[in-house]
């Protein structure tokens, strides 16, 4: 577990590239890219060249596991889909209105260049974001006062809820195979190729049911 450890990126001033990072990324609309790029010039400051910086933020591309990506991408997006429709079917048998997200519905809005931007945000810079965020620096670090298990179900509770209430059991599936994968692997960058295959996927889904 303690190479699951974000322990570099919380040292020294570092930490303070990595909170502004977060508080880009998550409270400031369209701050994903900026934290993002924050986030890479920690791990630079860490590490001795790119590649080490690559290693520091946990991603190994060399390393990609293809029958999890193959298998367990489209296993996940079932699971979370079919919890994702069950939850819309309790919800409005009793009444309660079901509501998506709002992106989802702004992606349905646009064309051009703006769609085009919004489409590589939601496929390629989220995915690389929130893997990181979530997966690598909340659940390293509350690795350090309890066990993986609870770490691992309120990171993902975390991600649920700063997406979706309305989503949430079918995001829970989502970030808990995702954690499960990282923990076995210790590489996000099965993680963000699984992230990415699944946001593809809705966009995909989104555009044929509209």
């Amino acid at each position: 577990m303690e190479a699951l450890h974000s322990g570099r990126l919380w040292s020294g001033g570092r930490a303070f590239i990595v909170l502004a990072a977060l508080l880009f990324s998550y409270l400031i609309p369209g701050g994903n890219l900026a934290g993002l790029l924050m986030l890479w010039f920690a791990a630079l400051t860490a590490s001795d060249d790119w590649r080490a910086a690559l290693r520091e933020l946990g991603f190994n591309f060399s390393g990609i596991k293809w029958g999890w990506i193959i298998f367990g991408t489209p296993g996940l997006f079932i699971a979370s889909s079919l919890a994702q429709w069950l939850t819309r079917v309790g919800l409005e048998s009793c009444g309660i209105e079901y509501k998506t997200q709002f992106l989802a519905e702004y992606f349905l809005t646009l064309s051009g260049w703006r769609l085009i931007w919004l489409t590589f945000s939601i496929v390629i810079i989220a995915p690389l974001l929130e893997e990181l965020v979530f997966r690598r620096i909340i659940f390293g670090w509350l690795l350090k006062f309890i066990g993986a298990t609870a770490a691992a179900l309120l990171t993902s509770l975390l991600f649920g809820l700063l997406h979706s209430v309305y989503q949430l059991p079918g995001l829970l599936i989502l970030a808990l195979g995702w954690q499960y994968v990282y923990i076995k692997s210790g590489n996000l960058a099965n993680n963000a190729l699984m992230h990415a295959l699944n946001n593809a996927l809705t966009l995909i889904l989104l555009l044929i049911t509209g």
